[in-house]
C-alpha cells in the first residue's frame, strides 16, 4: 500500500499534540522525536507527576501541531517502507483528505479538490458540488492506487 494516514491528537487543553501513522493492514506506529532542551525543560516546568525529562530523550508529546506534520513527513517512509504518500485523515474515512506528502501533481490535485471542499462547507454546504467535487477526488485517487 503506498498511502499512510497521519492522525493528530492535542491532550493538556492542545498543550500537547501526539501523532499516530496508520496503513491499512499493518499496525498503528506512534510518532516519537528527540527533545531538545528547551522542550525538555518546558516539560520539567509543567510536570506533575515527577517524572524529570532529559535533552534527547524520545517522547510522544510535541508542542505543536506542525512540528507533528513535520515528524510524520521526515519519518513515514522509513517507518512504512513503500510508502509515497501521507494523507492528514483517516483510512476509514473514504472522501478528500488533506495530502502532505507525495507526487507533487497528485498532492497539488487533491489538495485543490479539498481547497474546493472548504470553500462550499464540504457536505455542510452545496452537496450538490461536494458530490462533484467527491466524484472528481475518487477519480484522481483510484487513478493514482492503480499506477
Amino acid at each position: 500500500m503506498k498511502v499512510v494516514y497521519l492522525h493528530i491528537m492535542f491532550w493538556d487543553m492542545g498543550e500537547h499534540y501526539y501523532g499516530d501513522l496508520h496503513r491499512l493492514g499493518e499496525p498503528i506506529k506512534e510518532l516519537k522525536h528527540p527533545l531538545t532542551a528547551s522542550e525538555a525543560d518546558r516539560m520539567n516546568r509543567r510536570n506533575r507527576d515527577g517524572e524529570h525529562w532529559e535533552k534527547g530523550e524520545e517522547v510522544r508529546q510535541f508542542f505543536s501541531r506542525d512540528r507533528v506534520i513535520k515528524e510524520a513527513i521526515k519519518r513515514y517512509k522509513e517507518m512504512f517502507p513503500g510508502a509515497i504518500v501521507l494523507v492528514h485523515g483517516s483510512p476509514g474515512i473514504y472522501d478528500p483528505q488533506t495530502i502532505l506528502d507525495g507526487p507533487k501533481e497528485f498532492m497539488d490535485t487533491i489538495n485543490e479538490l479539498i481547497s474546493r471542499a472548504e470553500e462550499i462547507d464540504g457536505w455542510d454546504g452545496d452537496e450538490i458540488e461536494m458530490q462533484y467535487i467527491t466524484e472528481e477526488w475518487e477519480y484522481v485517487w483510484n487513478a493514482f492506487m492503480e499506477e
